[in-house]
């Protein structure tokens, strides 16, 4: 039988060892297996990234402007032109706003909200309307501020970042303007020269005052009325000299002519009028006086025998002495006196003579008596003539007139002495002419509802300031610098100039016409290098304090060549205190006004903050940090430097262990012992307990230190 063999096509087959149903489970344990894994990369990726958006730096604002200075005619318009560059974390779009206010009157131009995709570029033009006044600079701050969008790839808190920008606008004259300030100064200087003359009439006159002393009671009216023209004098310098400063600071439209100008001069020529017109009368009295006087011999010869004369010259000389002693008199009054008293005497010396010659031409042929002058003694001979030879005739007349004429006593005699002098008119001139001082034609800084001039002498103070530890040594300077971005907004509300961020050859030098408070912040992260020109920055931050003090000096050194005018105050927050202290201790106080510190570990930091700083900070700088540290050692081992003031703002609220504090710097390790001493209750909001260290930046939260920095920079 023949063996039978198996065809090529048939195979072996193993008995079946795994079953279906085994199969089935090892699918479903590796489907469990892979979605658990993908469930826990789910987490780790989520926290990861959150821990990302805590630590790090979520959201940076950036601005950037087309320009930041500009030079116009005051009736133009002015487009200025910016961007808007977020840089955002992990694919977040965000939302934001821009403000553009206008600084000289602090109101709001134009508001926007905006939309930003991540990376995306938002540009703006917006035009501002002309100025009313040339010669002037104008300030118009740009303020910024974006949060991002929570969504499921955007794991974030969406906490408002800010960042601001200044635009410059400086106006010139226009050619109208110029005509114009020419014409105002032709006309001030024509008002400048009837003044001085006004001023030369003026002396005239007080000197013919002056001159003929006492003054009669109109006269005396007359020097009133001088005195208030003298006191014009004064106002219409006054307007002048306003009216210059109108013209210096280029504020043509307050030019008003000097109002007083031509009624000081109607007022001046009728006063001198009447003053030589009562001058006059006066030389007119005095003449009277004179010429009565002159005539001695006639009156002489009837004042031995007449009382009537005498009364009246008795009373020539009571006018004498009263002009001498200055006595209420009225000159008009007493001139008329004058010359009625002369009219009489006149008469008198006239009637006297004329009865003489006539009762000595009748009586002495009677009497045969011859006599060679008619006069009281010719007459008494005649009728001691007529009594001794007994002639018959009727001397009636005689007799009164000897009775009433020739029978004075003697020893009363009193011939009129004039002793007043008459009236000089000439004179000189006593009063300096007044010069218009017209210098040169300022610039001024307009800013919250206020135009002050380059040059003004009002002291200015520049605050700078300076951040803290960057927690995450990956975060760039700037992320650290914005953390006074809000505060400096809300400053700027208060009449201190939000300057932004300053760097390395970027401080623009407008800022040093302007005497008014400014602000600005800065970074000790960067180094800068000089070259073609310019300034390149490198960050570098894992650093010993002491080398961020010598980089704060080059700031400093920056901010007083561009900024001369101003004194320098600095604000210094957490690390950025003890980079502060550093500086003094190398350099001293230096052109420093006031340090204010806030939040600063002024004996180091210890514990899970210690521990924590060491693993994501930069280690240098968290050495140095540490409590007990030798860059601690030595700068507490030396107290401040004199000279400037120091404040010391702390912060508590929080549980640190078993001690108060503001979640990273314990109360007792900010206390700062020279410094005045500032505490702050807050409280920490975040998980971690250490949001206060930072919060009290917050002018929202803690709106108190806005009052608070306002009240040192500002004294």
């Amino acid at each position: 039988m023949r063996r039978k063999h198996k065809h090529k096509s048939e195979h072996f087959t193993l008995p079946e060892i795994v079953t279906p149903k085994v199969k089935r489970r090892i699918g479903k344990t590796i489907l469990v297996l892979f979605i658990l894994f993908l469930v826990i990369a789910s987490i780790l990726f989520v926290l990861g990234v959150k821990v990302r958006f805590i630590l790090g730096e979520e959201l940076s604002v950036n601005i950037k402007q087309d320009s930041s200075s500009y030079l116009v005619g005051s009736d133009q318009a002015v487009d200025l032109s910016f961007s808007v560059v977020n840089e955002n974390f992990f694919k977040c779009n965000s939302q934001c706003n821009y403000e553009l206010i206008d600084l000289e009157s602090n109101k709001l131009l134009f508001s926007e909200d905006f939309y930003l995709e991540h990376n995306q570029e938002y540009h703006k033009s917006v035009v501002v309307d002309s100025k009313e006044f040339g010669n002037r600079l104008y300030l118009y701050s740009l303020n910024i501020q974006c949060n991002n969008i929570k969504s499921l790839v955007c794991l974030t808190d969406e906490l408002i970042k800010h960042n601001s920008a200044l635009f410059f606008v400086e106006t010139e004259l226009t050619a109208e303007e110029k005509s114009l300030s020419l014409d105002i100064m032709e006309k001030l200087e024509t008002e400048n020269e009837k003044l001085n003359s006004l001023k030369s009439k003026y002396s005239e006159h007080q000197t013919l005052l002056a001159n003929n002393f006492p003054l009669g009671l109109e006269m005396k009216e007359e020097e009133l009325k001088l005195k208030l023209i003298n006191k014009s004098f004064i106002e219409i310098e006054q307007h002048l000299n306003q009216q210059i400063g109108f013209w210096q600071e280029s504020e043509f439209g307050k030019f008003i002519p000097t109002p007083k100008l031509e009624d000081s001069l109607l007022s001046l020529t009728t006063t001198g009028k009447r003053i030589r017109e009562l001058l006059s009368i006066r030389n007119n009295t005095i003449g009277i006086l004179n010429q009565v006087a002159n005539k001695s011999g006639e009156i002489k010869g009837a004042y031995y025998h007449s009382p009537l004369i005498a009364e009246e010259v008795n009373k020539l000389q009571q006018v004498n002495d009263l002009l001498i002693s200055g006595e209420q008199l009225s000159d008009e009054k007493i001139n008329l006196q004058v010359k009625n008293i002369e009219t009489v005497i006149i008469k008198l010396l006239e009637d006297f003579s004329l009865q003489l010659d006539q009762l000595t031409n009748h009586y002495s042929p009677i009497a045969n008596v011859f006599v060679s002058k008619s006069d009281c003694n010719a007459l008494n001979l005649i009728k001691k003539q007529i009594v001794e030879e007994n002639i018959t005739v009727n001397t009636v007349n005689l007799d009164a007139f000897i009775d009433k004429n020739c029978l004075v006593d003697k020893t009363n005699l009193t011939l009129l002495n004039v002793t007043v002098a008459k009236s000089n008119f000439g004179f000189e001139s006593s009063m300096p002419d007044f010069k218009l001082a017209f210098g040169k034609q300022v610039k001024q800084c307009c800013l919250f509802d206020e135009c002050k001039s380059y040059d003004s002498q009002e002291e200015r103070t520049f605050t700078l300031f300076i951040h803290g530890h960057a927690l995450n040594k990956a975060n760039t300077p700037e992320a650290s610098m914005a953390a006074f971005a809000k505060l400096q907004e809300e400053l700027q509300d208060n009449a201190f100039v939000n300057a932004a961020e300053i760097s390395f050859g970027e401080i623009d030098t407008n800022l040093n016409n302007c005497a008014f408070p400014l602000t600005a912040r800065s970074t000790f992260y960067y180094i800068p290098h000089l070259g073609f020109g310019r300034y390149s920055l490198t960050a570098q931050k894992s650093e010993r304090i002491e080398n961020y003090a010598l980089r704060l000096r080059e700031i400093l050194e920056e901010v007083k060549k561009n900024v001369p005018n101003h004194k320098i105050n600095i604000v210094a927050h957490s690390m950025g205190g003890l980079v502060v202290r550093e500086y003094l201790d190398l350099f001293g106080v230096n052109g420093l006004d006031k340090v204010v510190f806030i939040n600063s570990p002024h004996h180091g930091v210890t514990g899970k903050v210690q521990k924590f700083c060491s693993l994501i900070g930069a280690s240098k700088e968290c050495e140095d940090l540490s409590a007990g540290s030798v860059f601690l050692q030595r700068i507490n081992s030396k107290q401040l430097p004199l000279g400037i003031d120091y404040y010391n703002i702390r912060s508590k609220g929080c549980l640190m262990e078993t001690e108060d504090g503001d979640g990273v710097v314990t109360l007792e390790s900010a206390y700062l012992s020279g410094a005045e001493d500032i505490i702050i209750n807050g409280q920490c909001l975040d998980s971690l307990q250490s949001s206060l260290h930072s919060d009290i930046l917050n002018p929202e939260l803690y709106p108190e230190i806005v009052n608070i920095l306002k009240g040192i920079l500002a004294d």
